[in-house]
């Protein structure tokens, strides 16, 4: 039997430049002690901990033994190579009923170029390399900017379409205190800032960050066990990943866009619903290219439709979807390893109604999708009672 899995804390350090932050134990610690307080709980009433990291710490992370990481040396702990990772298992020891109470981090501390991470990633595009001539801009820009251009192509779209996800990222994490980026910008402002790789500037892609997050998943036995009546339960999560020796041979496969495609549909068959059930959605921004994909992918709107979409107001609040009301990786920083865990966090806190400023009304559904360093896709599916 399958037991429900609720999310009874989270909890979400302050984002950081490269170089100043603290060591990824510190933000790992600081995270955990957030969601612990958050849940109500004491750290003896966790059965077991997962851990995921990226960038400079995913070598030395996979190392880490016991809980000596969150001082909570009694807990059973497992340490993996990325946060989705992490996530994914957590919610599989609450639902086989090993555990009724476990603790997931995710924590992102740079002490290496992001190159390393392009490097091992660009060995699973053998196809694409043959394809294209790839230049010595990051590798996940390249890709990305690649499949704007294929959009643009194919569906006739306009550089501004891309230019105003950026813009409404930016408007949106005017209203996070933790978003690292979060002026009010023009339109002007993004087409005219740095021309990074065509079509994208610098103001549409995302800056790589320090950071960590946290989150406690239980079951609904222990929820009764302490009394906690805000329930935000879990109700679809499907993970998929490209079959290594995949041959996918333009930027729009590479980015993931089918396999974010073919992901979201085995979360809405789970769920037993559709994307027009979702009030609010946290999903991967790394470059205005992969939300404006993702629009599609997650059956927002139509093939193609991405752009009257943006144009209608659909992603923002009073449209179809709030899309990232955090301001995302785009306006708020991109700490990879806490990404999903990070979404996870905003997206409770909106259906707690505890999101302040940032409150998408009377949100009840929410869905999250991001990619993990593996290439494996993530798509959540939250409702409130």
């Amino acid at each position: 039997m399958k037991h429900r899995v609720n999310v009874l804390g989270v909890g979400v350090t302050q984002l950081s430049l490269p170089g100043a932050a603290p060591d990824v134990v510190a933000l790992a610690s600081e995270a955990s002690r957030l969601a612990l307080a958050d849940a109500g709980i004491n750290h003896e009433q966790v059965k077991s901990a997962y851990a995921g990291f990226a960038g400079g710490n995913l070598q030395r992370g996979c190392g880490v033994q016991g809980m000596d990481l969150i001082d909570m040396p009694g807990v059973s702990a497992m340490t993996l190579g990325c946060a989705t990772a992490a996530f994914s298992l957590g919610r599989q020891v609450i639902e086989s009923g090993s555990a009724d109470c476990v603790l997931v981090i995710g924590a992102e501390a740079l002490e290496a170029n992001a190159e390393e991470l392009d490097s091992a990633f660009a060995g699973r595009l053998p196809a694409l390399s043959k394809a294209h001539t790839l230049g010595n801009e990051p590798l996940a820009q390249q890709i990305l900017a690649g499949a704007a251009r294929e959009y643009i192509e194919r569906h006739g779209a306009s550089t501004e379409s891309f230019a105003s996800v950026a813009l409404k990222a930016h408007r949106h994490a005017s209203r996070n205190s933790q978003a690292l980026h979060a002026q009010r910008i023009t339109l002007d402002d993004v087409l005219d800032s740095e021309a990074l790789i065509d079509p994208l500037t610098r103001l549409q892609s995302s800056q790589h960050v320090n950071g960590a997050a946290a989150v406690i998943l239980c079951s609904d036995a222990f929820l009764s066990k302490i009394g906690d009546n805000r329930p935000v339960r879990i109700v679809a999560q499907a993970i998929g990943r490209e079959p290594l020796g995949a041959t996918g041979d333009s930027f729009t496969w590479a980015s993931g866009h089918e396999l974010n495609a073919a992901t979201a549909r085995q979360a809405y068959e789970q769920a037993g619903f559709g994307p027009e059930e979702i009030d609010v959605c946290e999903l991967d921004d790394t470059t205005s290219a992969s939300e404006l994909l993702a629009y599609e992918a997650l059956g927002f709107c139509p093939e193609g439709g991405a752009g009257k979409f943006i144009a209608d107001g659909g992603n923002t609040y009073g449209g179809a979807v709030v899309i990232n009301p955090s301001g995302g990786a785009l306006a708020g920083g991109n700490a990879r390893g806490a990404t999903p865990l990070a979404q996870c966090a905003e997206l409770v806190r909106q259906l707690r109604g505890s999101a302040g400023e940032r409150q998408v009304e009377g949100a009840r559904t929410a869905l999250q999708q991001c990619i993990g360093l593996s290439g494996a896709s993530l798509v959540t599916i939250y409702q409130c009672d």
